[in-house]
């Protein structure tokens, strides 16, 4: 009797690295496009954040390990941009759109998108925390 093999986490179906890496430039050219969201990438090195979300897509996409905090690491890894430049949950809301819009621009389907959005969309509470622990702002723009 054979034991039946494990699913295929999401970043396998995905296509591996090369499809998740191109979902993150497409990510990327969006997010720096976009005037709501140009404050932050202003003075950024972005080959370096790629390089970053392409690490944690690659966790995120595969399985969080159960002792990882990863609101906790993304709260710290933001601190600046909550305290300095007003980052809060609505800015998340944007980069989480331009995400579904990457990955659907590529061609990604449906059923893994809303996949995708179901494993992204839940750290919205790292915004919200961060920026209330920061002092950023509540509402876009303001």
């Amino acid at each position: 009797m054979s034991l039946p093999l494990p699913a295929k986490s999401l970043y396998d179906r995905l296509g591996g690295v090369e499809a998740v890496r191109a979902v993150v430039d497409e990510f990327y050219k969006r997010l720096v496009a976009d005037p709501k969201l140009a404050k932050f990438f202003a003075d950024a090195n972005v080959g370096k954040l790629k390089i970053h979300q392409l690490q944690f897509l690659k966790v995120a996409f595969t399985e969080i390990p159960n002792d990882m905090d990863i609101v906790g690491i993304m709260i710290e890894k933001h601190e600046a941009l909550f305290r300095d430049k007003g980052l809060n949950a609505d800015h998340f809301d944007i980069v989480a759109s331009h995400l579904v819009g990457a990955c659907k621009h590529l061609g990604v389907s449906d059923e893994m998108v809303q996949e995708a959005a179901a494993i992204v969309v839940p750290l919205r509470v790292a915004f919200e925390q961060g920026a209330a622990l920061h002092g950023g702002n509540t509402k876009e723009g303001a």
